[in-house]
């Protein structure tokens, strides 16, 4: 029975692993393994769950891959958006994933500030800081501080020659309209309004460095009061003959003079007449428009130079302005453009309509007239995708002047954008076979592809070749391991499954020889108890052959019994010559005491045959119950099974002794009646020893009616351990049908593990029955199986 058990939970065992791999096989990454509370399938257990850990593990980290991978794609489209200040949240990842995102958006965050600081000095270039200096960058960034260099020192330039234009402008667009006129003795005669208002504006100025200035104090007072050395103005306006011209500075304000002589027709000097301009505004304004004259020139010599694609429409949507990177932008699409822009020309496009590059102007037309701030779009035309950002440029006052438009040609950034979300899906899906194209990529792109194709293919490897053992394992190939060099979480991956296999390979590799360990015992068991069953079936055989003679036996004493009777009733008879057949008498009696002798012999036996009849049904009784508890693999049931042969062979010899005393018994009562009848003929001539004769026959006649008894009782026996035999002959029979069954299904777990190939190391050999060399053990002698009795009945106590 534990055979049996040990099989059928083998069994068990074996299809709950298959049903657990299977599981595995379908992704079932969440089953319950447990950890086995068999010693010997525990490692498998362990190795499985372990598997499966470690498969969930790498499903894991596959989703975090691709959160990571559409993270960097949103992350790419904000800031293709103008959202440079997006990044990934590294928080939503750990471990490798992690420390990528972590990576991204330092390389990001270094590229904005690199901008940041572009933006600071331009604005501050912009407001006429020219104070402001960049950071040094290093490396290649080098050539961008070069560059703000540049543009400050031309926009620094450029502001002071714009100043000088604003006030050569001035000049020019004013005209002396301020007059005053002084006679001949210095004195103010005249002022006209102009030049009064002039001085009432100026009058708070001129009073910081001439602190007595009145303007309402300048008409009828002396022209010294405007100088500090009056004596050299005096001198110089008393030689003036022609045009003289002049600018002072008085408390911030800068003014001109303009003073003609005014001379009489006779030549006579009456005086001067002197043309006041207050020219600080005029001043301040040319600085000013210096200053913007500038500004637009570094703005213009950076947007030729910058990488940005500007374009520049007036109100009219017409295109004014283009710098170098959009022209060179537009030059190599413009093949692609003409295909759905036959009419299409670069060299056209300045001075031409924006409307050209749309189907639907007239859309267009309302957006740009009516739009205040940015706008973003994305167009495709050609099989190019650009990305346009359109802001209106207004007036001081808020009138619109026209729109300023940066293209962006993002068609290769769409077509990886596409690449990528292809790959992605394409391995959400399980397929790892799609890979980005790196032909015609550069930079941060290349990189990109190179990274995420080296990614997919270590996936799409490590994952084949996972999936090529659990494959060999679903169809029963345990040799499979693999072979390829991987590092991490892949390697482990690696390790636990050739760990699982070879794991695997050893347990099946022990069941098989197990089960042709068993598969050998079965076959020894059964022809052990196919020999047992014949040799059981000849004891009944003898002991039924005994049971016909005891009753022969029985019926000859019996008529043995009657005859002495008999005997008795013709002593009467002839005890005329009872003395005659003394000496008969005598040889009857001592014939009769012989056959006492021998009955008592034959108690003897009976009694042995009683003893042995009884171990027998004690041991019968034990085998039974060691035969259903079939423990220690039927340890119990060979001990029994061999004391019933041992008592079977005693009651063999047994029964023969007591056929060969009954033999000479019969002979010796022959004989007694041989000599009776002798007696019998001298009977009649012994009539004096008659009464002792009839005594003498009345105690032969007792002595046969107990030694018919005694028969009788050893019949029954003999009938009793028949029919033990017989019992037992059925048990031997169950026992060998038990071994059979035990045979058959070791043969069928031995079939059941052999469709497993396992790796050559743990292979085994197949278990040879040795019942092909067992040899039938020949018939052991009285005096061995005494031995053998007797040696059992000393290991009966312990038992």
């Amino acid at each position: 029975m534990g055979l049996f058990n040990g099989k059928a939970q083998a069994q068990l065992r074996a299809q709950h692993l298959a049903s657990l791999i299977q599981g595995l096989a379908e992704g079932n990454f969440e089953q319950t393994i447990g950890s086995g509370d068999d010693p010997i399938w525990a490692p498998v257990y362990d190795s499985l769950a372990r598997l499966q850990k470690d498969l969930r593990q790498q499903k894991a980290d596959a989703a975090s891959t691709v959160a990571l991978e559409q993270a960097l794609v949103d992350m790419t489209r904000q800031h293709s958006d103008g959202w440079i200040d997006e990044i990934i949240p590294v928080d939503r990842f750990a471990g490798t994933q992690a420390r990528i995102a972590k990576g991204i958006n330092e390389l990001v965050a270094a590229h904005i500030a690199v901008k940041m600081q572009v933006v600071r000095v331009v604005t501050a270039y912009g407001n006429g800081d020219f104070s402001q200096d960049m950071e040094r960058l290093p490396g290649k960034k080098a050539q961008i501080t070069q560059a703000i260099d540049k543009v400050r020192d031309q926009l620094h330039a450029a502001a002071q020659a714009a100043g000088e234009n604003i006030r050569i402008k001035s000049a020019l667009d004013n005209v002396t309209a301020n007059v005053m006129i002084a006679d001949r003795d210095f004195n103010i005669v005249y002022m006209n309004e102009a030049v009064g208002e002039m001085f009432r504006a100026a009058e708070a100025d001129i009073r910081k460095e001439l602190p007595h200035f009145r303007s309402s104090d300048i008409l009828g007072g002396s022209i010294d009061r405007f100088h500090k050395n009056p004596g050299h103005q005096r001198g110089m306006l008393e030689r003036l003959t022609s045009t003289y011209e002049a600018k002072i500075k008085l408390g911030g304000r800068t003014l001109t003079v303009v003073a003609n002589p005014v001379i009489s027709a006779s030549g006579e000097r009456l005086g001067a007449v002197v043309e006041w301009q207050d020219i600080t505004e005029q001043v301040a304004a040319r600085e000013r428009e210096q200053r913007i004259a500038g500004e637009n020139a570094r703005i213009k010599s950076a947007l030729d130079n910058c990488s940005t694609n500007v374009m520049i429409a007036d109100a009219e949507r017409n295109i004014i302005y283009m710098n170098k990177t959009v022209t060179s932008m537009l030059q190599n699409a413009e093949a692609d453009l003409r295909k759905a822009l036959p009419s299409f020309s670069v060299s056209k496009l300045l001075g031409g309509s924006i409307d050209q590059f749309h189907k639907n102007p007239e859309h267009q037309k309302r957006l740009l007239a009516t739009f205040t701030s940015t706008f973003r779009t994305q167009i495709d035309v050609g099989g190019r995708t650009f990305g346009l950002v359109a802001n209106p440029v207004l007036s001081e006052s808020g009138e619109r002047l026209g729109s300023v438009v940066e293209w962006a040609d993002r068609t290769l950034e769409v077509q990886v954008e596409r690449e990528v979300a292809a790959l992605v899906g394409a391995a959400a899906a399980g397929d790892f076979s799609k890979r980005i194209d790196e032909t015609g990529k550069s930079g941060f792109i290349l990189n990109l592809a190179t990274g995420l194709n080296s990614l997919v293919d270590t996936a799409d490897k490590g994952l084949k070749d996972v999936s090529r053992m659990l494959g060999a394992l679903a169809q029963g190939d345990l040799s499979q391991r693999i072979s390829a060099d991987y590092q991490g979480t892949f390697g482990e991956l690696k390790d636990y499954s050739n760990e699982t296999a070879q794991s695997l390979s050893r347990m099946l590799g022990q069941i098989r020889e197990a089960a042709d360990t068993i598969n050998t015992a079965a076959s020894e068991i059964a022809s052990g108890n196919a020999e047992l069953s014949t040799r059981t079936e000849q004891q009944a055989s003898s002991l039924e052959e005994t049971a016909s003679s005891m009753e022969e036996l029985t019926s000859t004493v019996k008529l043995n019994a009657e005859n002495a009777r008999q005997a008795n009733s013709l002593a009467v008879n002839a005890s005329e010559v009872a003395t005659e057949g003394g000496n008969v008498v005598q040889k009857v009696v001592s014939t009769m005491t012989a056959i006492n002798d021998s009955a008592r012999k034959i108690s003897d036996i009976i009694g042995v045959i009683d003893g042995i009849a009884f171990q027998t049904n004690i041991l019968a009784l034990n085998a039974a119950v060691e035969a259903a508890r079939a423990g220690e693999q039927g340890r119990g049931f060979a001990v029994v099974a061999a004391e019933v042969r041992t008592l079977a062979q005693r009651s063999a010899a047994a029964a023969k002794e007591i056929k060969t005393l009954i033999s000479d018994s019969v002979s010796k009562v022959e004989n007694g009646n041989t000599l009776v009848a002798q007696a019998g003929q001298t009977m009649s001539d012994i009539v004096i020893a008659i009464k002792r004769v009839t005594d003498i026959m009345a105690e032969i006649a007792a002595a046969s009616t107990e030694q018919s008894r005694g028969i009788e009782e050893v019949n029954g026996a003999v009938s009793q351990m028949d029919e033990m035999t017989q019992q037992n002959a059925a048990l031997v029979e169950e026992a060998a049908a038990a071994a059979e069954a035990l045979q058959e299904q070791a043969g069928l777990m031995s079939q059941s593990v052999a469709v497993f190939k396992l790796d050559p190391a743990h292979a085994g050999q197949p278990g040879t029955p040795r019942n092909a060399s067992r040899q039938t053990p020949s018939a052991k002698s009285p005096r061995s199986a005494g031995r053998a009795a007797r040696s059992k009945e000393e290991e009966w106590e312990e038992f």
